[in-house]
């Protein structure tokens, strides 16, 4: 990275050898970061602040540490600090730097550029945080699981297939896009007393295998596995779902699992969960997918890597959902982040009427709930609600192009 690109004063950080004595040797640094990370995400910001500081001042300047930093500066207002800290890491050992490594640094430069107002800067990092990595997403193979899911769950089919006996209202399942404010529609809910957020499970996937495996057809087409399936079938691969999801919190009412990709797999779950809820979180698309290009995920995602296959994947997961809407009778409510926004307990109250919970006040002050948050949302929701993000997109219209016409299917 050109170091010009971050435009402020620019000192070399010392060399660990320059410091003097290390008073804390690699292993405490290591776990003191942990520990600052850990204040960080419960918004305990200036002790967070206060070890950073002492690691820094003695020579340690990891990645980790570096992007720690730029997560917090405007809290600490040290944003030179923090953006010269970045320049300085992306400046030295490229080469014996993990690319991963490289795009967190610059996905942090940009995403404190953005606030700072930078917005032509802050695209550049975004983008070199993903140009390199751009052509994995896999556009046919998206088109083909969505095609063959509307082919295989017609209408009429979805009316005919066998459901699981059981009639258990406890999963909510919360789906759609990252970044269309899923993780604030499960922190609201799971302030309620009579509901836990599960978050992102990952459990239902696996359960197509396990339901063709108990069918003895591994190797058959899904269409051939839901003609052979049973109730009773369905009802055993349902309880494998169940009893660990009961497990999480046997008291509560309801529990949600906000795995987004579950949006293509509601046909199974009307099959093994007939009494479950669906909550379909919407965003201006423009946002939503801006937000996933600018956005450091956890587990990689393919398609917030270029403009055009965010686009696209929009676009097919509007086709899947707007599929089960029509032919399925799982409750399945629209939830839409502006809405939210402009009236949290106005939308907060059709939540909990949808999923069958009285009202509580304390689903209003979602931010005070410490529960574990995972997911890139997670310092959003220990904050009240903001209008910042709304129409994010007009900072970086020249640059959506691509976007639009993906999302136009051209």
């Amino acid at each position: 990275m050109p170091r010009e690109e971050i435009s402020l004063d620019q000192t070399k950080l010392s060399p660990s050898d320059e410091v003097g004595p290390q008073q804390i040797g690699a292993g405490e640094a290591e776990e003191l970061l942990s520990q600052a990370e850990a204040l960080e995400a419960a918004r305990e910001v200036a002790e967070a602040g206060k070890i950073v500081d002492r690691l820094l001042s003695q020579g340690h300047s990891t990645p980790a540490l570096v992007i720690l930093q730029a997560r917090m500066a405007i809290d600490l207002k040290r944003e030179p600090q923090a953006l010269d800290l970045i320049a300085q890491m992306l400046g030295r050992d490229e080469l014996s730097r993990p690319p991963r490594t490289t795009s967190s640094l610059h996905l942090a430069a940009a995403n404190l550029l953005d606030r700072l107002g930078n917005y032509d800067e802050a695209f550049r990092h975004a983008s070199q945080a993903n140009a390199p990595r751009a052509g994995s997403y896999d556009a046919h193979g998206l088109e083909r699981l969505v095609n063959s899911c509307i082919a295989c769950f017609t209408g009429a089919t979805a009316r005919r297939l066998p459901r699981a006996f059981n009639r258990d209202a406890t999963p909510v399942f919360i789906v759609g896009m990252p970044r269309s404010g899923s993780t604030l529609v499960e922190q609201i809910l799971a302030s309620h007393p009579q509901a836990f957020g599960a978050g992102e499970t990952q459990w239902v996937s696996p359960l197509w295998l396990t339901l063709l495996l108990r069918l003895g057809l591994a190797n058959t087409s899904l269409a051939d596995g839901l003609a052979r399936m049973s109730a009773k079938d369905a009802e055993e691969v349902a309880a494998q779902y169940l009893a660990p999801l009961h497990g999480l919190r046997p008291d509560a009412i309801r529990i949600t699992d906000k795995t987004l990709s579950n949006f293509m797999h509601l046909g199974l779950i009307s099959i093994l969960f007939p009494s479950a809820r669906v909550i379909y979180c919407r965003r201006d698309p423009l946002d939503t997918c801006l937000s996933c290009f600018m956005t450091d995920f956890t587990d990689p995602l393919p398609f917030t890597w270029s403009m055009g296959a965010l686009g696209h994947f929009h676009r097919y997961a509007e086709k899947m959902m707007t599929h089960w809407q029509g032919v399925l009778d799982l409750p399945i409510l629209e939830v839409v982040y502006e809405r939210i926004v402009h009236d949290v307990e106005g939308e907060t109250r059709r939540l909990l009427e949808f999923v069958g919970l009285p009202w509580d006040a304390a689903c209003l002050r979602f931010y005070e709930n410490q529960r574990r948050v995972t997911t890139a949302s997670y310092a959003q929701v220990r904050l009240p609600i903001y209008l910042s993000s709304i129409e994010r997109w007009r900072h970086y219209e020249k640059w959506l192009g691509p976007l639009r016409q993906a999302l136009a299917g051209k």
